[in-house]
């Protein structure tokens, strides 16, 4: 019966030890609606994956939690997801094209030029001019270079 239990006990603490958890750290968060996020899954103490998740306030509607999520990448990935939304700017009113499976029309609004990027599925829409791009590109290569990440391979 001791046997038994001592087998258990270690069984059950070799399992806390090998658990896979998850950190969420903020990257980048403004207050119109901008959330850049990376998601780190670790086991056994070392991070085995890392992602960065993107969201922005849907503009389709006002409850203040209405989320669409643009990008769930790797952070090379999503270096060259953000570079291609500033590279978008280069077209003229009235062109749509598609980024990484996204839609995304490049429109005038007083005199400046915005895209529009389509949520997945087409369930709603944000709006970025290109400085606040160049601003989140900048906070993110920031993020990148402080805590060591490689996102230029």
């Amino acid at each position: 019966m001791k046997k038994i239990a001592t087998l258990l006990l270690l069984t059950l603490a070799l399992n806390v030890n090998s658990q896979e958890l998850t950190k969420t750290t903020e990257i980048y968060k403004h207050i119109s609606g901008e959330y850049i996020n990376s998601i780190e899954t670790i086991k056994d103490n070392k991070v085995t994956d890392l992602k960065i998740h993107f969201l922005g306030r849907n503009h389709k509607y006002q409850h203040i939690d209405d989320l669409l999520s643009f990008s769930y990448s790797t952070p090379n990935e999503f270096y060259k997801f953000l570079n291609k939304l500033i590279d978008s700017f280069k077209y003229e009113e009235g062109i749509s094209l598609k980024v990484d499976g996204l839609n995304v029309r490049i429109d005038k609004m007083m005199g400046k030029k915005f895209i529009s990027v389509r949520g997945k599925k087409d369930l709603g829409y944000r709006l970025f001019n290109e400085k606040k791009l160049k601003k989140i590109l900048k906070k993110y290569e920031s993020w990148c270079n402080k805590n060591n990440v490689n996102y230029k391979s």
